[in-house]
């Protein structure tokens, strides 16, 4: 369970369910900021252990997250890890979160690397387990999973 939410579980109709149980808004938005900065964190570790041979992943510099929902309810502007992902041949590929309230998504992530640029958004319900997708910012309605096979295919 991600800190600051309370997860119910239960059985409806033969199937799971599950209910965020989330406090009144302001303090929402200092949950969310909490979990992001948790999925992001979770989301390095797995592509740091997909790592094609000869590439490696290092923590980047943090970038500051102020968004407009967090100013209009005094919440402090927080830093937020990025990660690097370099290879002998000295690429880079730089993964820094671009925004966390995003009509329709549950957060975005720009990768950046030469072009074309890509995007990582996690499609998931506030509180559940994240759901990446990858988007090629060129072609934004085609989505695709991100795995281990996807993460190859975009450090070639």
């Amino acid at each position: 369970m991600r800190r600051g939410s309370a997860i119910t579980r239960g059985r409806s109709g033969g199937r799971s369910t599950t209910t965020a149980c989330r406090p009144p808004a302001p303090a929402n938005a200092v949950f969310d900021v909490d979990d992001w900065e948790e999925r992001l964190t979770g989301l390095y570790a797995m592509i740091g252990d997909w790592l094609p041979e000869g590439w490696e992943a290092r923590r980047g510099a943090a970038v500051v997250m102020h968004e407009p929902l967090m100013r209009k309810f005094g919440i402090a502007a927080k830093r937020m890890p990025t990660l690097e992902l370099h290879d002998r041949a000295g690429h880079v590929a730089r993964l820094e979160p671009h925004a966390l309230w995003i009509i329709g998504e549950n957060g975005r992530i720009d990768l950046k690397r030469d072009d074309p640029r890509c995007f990582i958004v996690d499609t998931a319900e506030n509180f559940a387990q994240p759901s990446w997708e990858a988007v090629r910012s060129e072609r934004r309605c085609d989505r695709e999973a991100v795995t281990r096979e996807w993460l190859r295919r975009i450090l070639q």
